[in-house]
């Protein structure tokens, strides 16, 4: 009887504790909207290229992250075409 009681002991021990860390890990971040969760996205600083008033154009660069448990599982870095707001001419 007491390896049966002791066995109840340690399932709900394990399910205590499972329910806590899915919601300090999972639930929690989610209800507060964690930048950890999902994809971020850094935009650089429009670089001009050419061109002049509405004819002008431009550059930037563009990383994106995808984190789990804020943690980066993948980068990427692209370049983007902008409209500079302060051409040179």
């Amino acid at each position: 009887m007491s390896t049966n009681l002791s066995k109840k002991l340690s399932i709900k021990r394990v399910l205590s504790i499972t329910t806590i860390l899915c919601f300090i890990f999972i639930l929690l971040p989610y209800k507060m909207e964690a930048k950890g969760f999902g994809t971020d996205t850094e935009y650089g600083e429009c670089q001009w290229t050419g061109g002049c008033g509405e004819s002008s154009s431009g550059a930037r660069v563009v990383t994106k992250k995808l984190k789990i448990f804020w943690i980066t599982v993948s980068k990427d870095t692209g370049i983007e075409s902008c409209a500079p707001s302060n051409p040179p001419c």
